[in-house]
């Protein structure tokens, strides 16, 4: 009987979360309405930095999806963190082809966080998205990331603020 009384319990404190959290942020977003943006910021650049090393897999599709964006203008750094694979030819093809491509080769590993930090001084934007070659963008993507929040408001939470 104990073991049955404490297995409610238990429940009952497990399902509070999924109960009251949205009910929580229903309540927060009650009579506001998701608009599109009026304003286009064309006149903000975005500057999009990744660091890879060894990404000859996905470079290629990540590159594509970026480049097929529907905001502008943009300009993308990317640093080869001492790639030894083909990362190094495919970022050359795409450097040839897209003015806005700004490519840093390194001849020794310098880590993930180092390139960029070094790509971010290098950057001329006025906002910086950093990503990862693993991570696709939807053709919308630096529109929505840009135009919904407003600058260093990324969270969530700032949503219902």
């Amino acid at each position: 009987m104990m073991l049955e009384i404490l297995f409610w319990l238990l429940l009952v404190l497990i399902a509070i979360p999924y109960i009251l959290f949205p009910a929580f942020l229903r309540s927060k977003a009650k009579g506001r309405k998701l608009v599109a943006p009026k304003v286009i910021y064309k006149d903000q650049l975005i500057s999009i930095v990744m660091a890879v090393h060894n990404e000859e897999e996905v470079l290629e599709e990540k590159l594509a999806s970026i480049f097929s964006s529907t905001y502008f203008p943009f300009e993308v750094l990317v640093g080869s963190d001492a790639s030894t694979d083909g990362t190094h030819s495919i970022l050359e093809k795409w450097s040839k082809s897209h003015s806005n491509l700004r490519v840093y080769y390194y001849t020794e590993r310098q880590g993930k966080i180092n390139i960029i930090n070094d790509l971010v001084r290098k950057a001329q934007g006025d906002v910086i998205v950093s990503t990862d070659a693993k991570a696709i963008f939807l053709p919308i993507r630096l529109f929505i990331s840009w135009q919904d929040f407003p600058i260093g408001r990324w969270a969530w939470w700032e949503l219902f603020s």
